[in-house]
């Protein structure tokens, strides 16, 4: 571990790293083609909808909330946050063995497969961990539904000795 000042760690899904082929093939270069005709909302379209497998109903609600405009203006930064992922090193589980750092890993019930599967897997290399389904919800719970998002954490934060 680099640092021995973590007291506990709360993971939302966390992404596969180093798996180009989660992704469907040719979709960063879609995203490209729109980034560059300037279409940001088709490439948060796609995104949800290819990406996070939201439904049609979900990226609706998504655009009347106030936030969307600004979601909008930082769609950019979808293509390379996604690249970085898939670019970086394969998750080795045996790296974490010896991380003790209490850890709350939560995902959503109706999320994609891949976020189930991804936290599932680093749960199962962190020997201090624990997963809270999150039930009737996907990867937009934060928004969606906050106070069911943030109960989980807040009773995990509070029981969680310090170290």
């Amino acid at each position: 571990m680099l640092t021995d000042h973590i007291d506990n760690l709360v993971l939302f899904e966390p992404p596969q790293t180093g798996n180009p082929e989660i992704l469907p093939p040719g979709l960063i270069t879609e995203w490209e083609r729109l980034l560059i005709e300037g279409d940001r909302e088709g490439l948060l379209s796609i995104f949800f909808r290819k990406g996070l497998g939201l439904s049609e109903k979900e990226l609706a609600d998504l655009r009347t909330k106030p936030s969307w405009s600004d979601t909008v203006a930082l769609a950019h930064t979808v293509l390379r946050e996604i690249k970085a992922i898939i670019t970086q090193p394969r998750f080795d589980p045996a790296r974490f063995k010896k991380f003790n750092v209490p850890t709350l890993l939560l995902v959503g019930s109706e999320s994609e497969p891949l976020a189930v599967t991804a936290t599932k897997e680093i749960q199962s290399a962190l020997p201090n961990s624990q997963i809270v389904e999150l039930p009737g919800q996907g990867h937009i719970i934060n928004s969606e539904n906050p106070d069911l998002f943030t109960k989980p954490v807040i009773t995990f934060l509070q029981e969680s000795p310090q170290q």
